[in-house]
Parts: structure tokens; C-alpha cells; sequence
């Protein structure tokens, strides 16, 4: 629901479609930035503006209201951010649409960050004006395997704990129980004997 348009749109969402890890995700962002991956008329294309007659947002995820995420406005496949825009919206001093008007101007602000939001497990940004860039991997399938283990040992101990208490309850009845006149063990003693042990 994040990324469809109206029923109407026939537009396929490429969103999530490749698959690889952070290492590899920051190669590519290094011959983008600093390599030959793109001529530099490509690569200015590629990061520049294209929704400065955008008038109306549509969506969950967007300017003006998400300043914030560093979604001002949004170059090809990737977000451009204002973070002077974002500092005021963050600390209380004018609302999104006002930060975003008086504050990150017609052309694209500084320092010129473009970005991926992340929500598939990374964050991906390169700073265009002090030349450096980061990737941010987060593995949901790792938590959910932390979480897995973390859940079996709690119930492991859970169990164990519970049969310690069980033991402790049996010895108890066997103290109290008293030996026959004979001194032998009747059938029941000698069956909280071997549970006690």
C-alpha cells in the first residue's frame, strides 16, 4: 500500500527487486560518486531535482509532511534532502510547509544529500557537496533469528525452573512421608527416590 498509485496507474514498483549485500551496495555507490559509473552530465541528471513543478504530493511518504526523512524533494530513484528544512520541523520552529518554502529554496539546498529511505533493511546517501556517502544495512531475517534463539533458551529456562520445582515439591512429600515398621521402603518412597534423583 506504501507505493501504489491509483488503480487506474499501470506502473510496475521496483521497489525491493535486488537483492545484495552492503559491501556490495557501497561499491556501486563509489563508482557513482568518485568512479566512472556515470559520465558527470549522467550523473548531475541523475541527482538533480525532478519535481520542481510538482505541485501536489500524493502518497504516505513525502514532502511536505516527512521533512524529517530527508524527503524534500526527489531526484530519479532517490530522495533529496533539506536539512535545514528538517532542523526546524524537528525542533518546533516552523511547520513543514513554511521550512520547506523558506528554507530549501527553488534549487536543490546545501549540502546536496540524496538518498534512499530504507524501509527494505538499508540506507543508502551520498553527500554531493563534501563528496562522501554511507550505507546502513539492517537484516530483518538476522533479528528474527536472534529473536527465535533468544525465545528458546527463555522457554528452556522456563522449563527447567518449572521441573526444579516439581523435584522440590516431590522431595517434600517424601520427607514427610514415615518409613514402615520394618525399614523397608514402601512402593510409593521408593518412587519419590528415584524422581528426587
Amino acid at each position: 500500500e506504501w507505493f501504489k498509485g491509483p488503480s487506474y496507474m499501470d506502473f510496475p514498483d521496483f521497489a525491493s527487486g535486488m537483492r545484495m549485500t552492503g559491501r556490495e551496495y557501497q561499491r556501486i555507490l563509489a563508482h557513482l560518486q568518485f568512479g566512472s559509473l556515470l559520465p558527470p552530465d549522467l550523473l548531475a541528471q541523475l541527482t538533480a531535482d525532478h519535481t520542481t513543478q510538482v505541485t501536489h504530493w500524493q502518497g504516505k511518504v513525502g514532502p511536505p509532511a516527512d521533512l524529517e526523512f530527508g524527503t524534500w524533494h526527489y531526484a530519479q530513484g532517490c530522495w533529496l534532502a533539506c536539512d535545514a528544512a528538517s532542523d526546524a520541523v524537528e525542533a518546533g520552529l516552523l511547520t513543514a510547509k513554511v521550512a520547506a518554502r523558506e528554507l530549501c529554496g527553488p534549487t536543490a539546498p546545501l549540502p546536496k544529500i540524496i538518498h534512499s529511505v530504507g524501509f527494505w533493511g538499508f540506507y543508502a546517501w551520498m553527500d554531493m557537496t563534501n563528496q562522501y556517502y554511507g550505507v546502513l544495512v539492517y537484516s530483518w531475517a538476522v533479528d528474527m533469528i536472534r529473536t527465535t534463539w533468544i525465545s528458546i533458551w527463555i522457554s528452556l529456562f522456563m522449563s527447567l525452573l518449572a521441573c526444579c520445582g516439581c523435584l522440590n515439591y516431590d522431595r517434600s512429600r517424601y520427607t514427610s512421608t514415615p518409613f514402615s515398621p520394618t525399614g523397608t521402603l514402601t512402593e510409593e518412597q521408593e518412587g519419590y527416590i528415584w524422581i528426587g534423583l
